[in-house]
């Protein structure tokens, strides 16, 4: 045992100052990582004693004047539960020993003490105290590494949330809870705080971009009381940005709270931290699991007052019944269909058409028009965020920020021949990857029919090709006209035609050749694709 760990102590309590001195020198005080803390001649002394310092292990007489051994066993049990006790007892009665152990007696020995029993009682509590010290200590390491970790993972959660991750509410509550945030609350209110000159600080903080979020995170802390359920947290998805989810139990009041909260926020923001942000502030809503949707709908919130950078979406947003016989889901259909397509005029046709039907309803009124750009843009970000998700290597392509991209054109005509150079710049990045992903899929088909008779699984085919497996077998079956396994089937078939027409082999050794392992499933996949039996089509010939 190392002689660097702390050593145990050990207390005696023996009426016999005899049986005591016997007992120390039985003891291998060393060997068993042992010192002795004190001896008592009665149970009352001892107790006295453990009021100032309780030992680790107690060796205790049964039979002593005054409280007597198994009354103080007892108290010790209820006190010190952590404290190992072995009896030393002249009583061999079964009961007796018995009453002791559920009392909480770790060992029962009985006098005369025979030192090799002593020292196998001693080295089994010595081995359970080291072993509730380590759980002790992984215990502590654990939370440790918890509550290192703890950032990343509220972070992580959180912006699951934000993608609109499927989980039930009590699931998210109960994950969300246990990194000590509470949001079991009756109704939510997201806020996005958009950092403004978000480029420029880049080329200022460099690396260190993560301080404004730091600072910007102390503020919200310091700001708010008590009494509001809130979590702030870093956005994965748009890197000017910075979430804050409030929880209410009360929908009175709300709007004045967070308009109060966030004037004196953003002012601490930019005095003391020089960052200016815009806020962006979404509906109330019930469900936190579609927290998704109101993050998205507030992203594109926008406004032409530069002195007043607090937006609340119920005063911004036009709604989307105003614009539903402008823009909807029909018109944004073909639109994503033209940038597919790289329809370069079927773009310009198509926001030709959108920007003629506003002016229509709302005349010359940009704040009208911004408001149909950014339903446009959130569409745009919504199949962008598909692409990249789906593609075999990382896409080197991302959306300007809306607010500061918006707030760049002071008239309609402005604004509409900067979403057709955007949507021209985001056909030929879509047009680029579908072409990968069109060749890549070729190569697979090729695979296939050179290497059927190997063991092929889509699992296996969308790994080789890094693909997602859902997406590998989507791209397959629109890129080819079936899926994946009807493709393998019908090209083993195909083989096993030609070897069983040509070759007059047996349709074991076909089966095997072609790559299927069970002639008799070959035999029934062969007359289901056929729609005839081996012999039937061998027969035929």
């Amino acid at each position: 045992m190392a002689s660097s760990r702390q050593k145990f102590n050990v207390f005696l309590v023996e009426d016999e100052i005899g049986v005591r001195r016997s007992l120390i020198g039985k003891i291998n005080w060393d060997g068993l990582n042992l010192q002795l803390m004190g001896q008592a001649q009665n149970a009352e002394e001892a107790y006295e004693a453990f009021q100032v310092s309780s030992p680790d292990i107690v060796l205790l007489d049964m039979r002593m004047p005054g409280m007597g051994g198994m009354v103080f066993l007892e108290i010790l049990n209820k006190q010190f539960p952590s404290i190992k006790i072995i009896v030393l007892s002249g009583y061999s009665n079964f009961e007796y020993a018995k009453q002791a152990i559920v009392c909480g007696a770790s060992n029962y020995l009985l006098k005369p003490i025979i030192k090799e029993d002593l020292a196998e009682a001693l080295k089994k509590v010595v081995h359970e105290l080291e072993q509730t010290i380590k759980e002790k200590e992984s215990k502590i390491e654990q939370q440790i590494l918890l509550n290192q970790s703890k950032p990343l993972l509220k972070r992580a959660m959180l912006n699951k949330l934000l993608q609109g991750v499927h989980m039930n509410t009590n699931n998210i509550l109960d994950k969300i809870e246990m990194l000590g945030i509470n949001l079991n609350t009756e109704h939510y209110v997201l806020t996005i705080l958009n950092v403004i000159d978000f480029e420029h600080l880049k080329l200022f903080y460099g690396k260190n971009m993560e301080l404004i979020y730091f600072a910007i995170e102390n503020v919200m802390e310091e700001s708010i009381s008590d009494s509001i359920h809130f979590v702030g947290f870093k956005s994965e998805f748009r890197e000017n940005e910075y979430i804050c989810l409030h929880g209410f139990n009360h929908k009175l009041h709300i709007r004045e709270t967070l308009q109060n909260l966030y004037r004196n926020a953003v002012t601490n923001i930019e005095t003391f931290n020089k960052i200016k942000v815009n806020i962006s502030i979404s509906r109330i809503f019930q469900d936190i699991t579609e927290t998704h949707k109101y993050y998205m709908e507030t992203s594109y919130l926008w406004n032409d007052n530069k002195e007043f950078n607090i937006r609340f979406y119920d005063d911004i947003h036009s709604g989307e019944s105003e614009m539903l016989h402008i823009w909807n889901p029909d018109k944004s259909h073909v639109l994503i269909e033209r940038i597919k397509q790289d329809d370069k005029k079927g773009i310009v046709t198509v926001i030709q058409e959108l920007f003629t039907d506003a002016e229509k309803q709302f005349g010359e009124a940009t704040a009208k028009y911004k408001d149909l750009v950014a339903q446009i843009f959130r569409v745009i970000e919504e199949n962008i965020t598909q692409i990249k998700f789906s593609l075999r290597e990382p896409l080197d392509y991302d959306l300007p920020l809306f607010q500061e991209w918006v707030s760049s054109f002071d008239s309609k005509e402005d604004l509409k021949y900067g979403l057709i150079q955007l949507l021209d710049e985001i056909s030929v990045m879509f047009n680029t990857s579908n072409h990968k992903t069109k060749h890549i899929i070729q190569q697979a088909r090729e695979y296939i029919d050179c290497c059927f008779y190997e063991n092929l699984t889509l699992e296996m085919m969308a790994q080789k090709y890094h693909m997602n497996r859902t997406y590998f077998s989507d791209l397959f079956k629109q890129e080819i006209g079936c899926s994946f396994k009807k493709y393998l089937i019908q090209t083993r078939i195909e083989v096993a035609k030609e070897l069983l027409a040509k070759k007059d082999m047996k349709a074991v050794n076909v089966a095997l050749i072609v790559g299927f392992n069970d002639p008799n499933y070959f035999s029934n996949v062969f007359k289901k694709y056929t729609g005839r039996s081996i012999t039937e089509f061998k027969n035929s010939l």
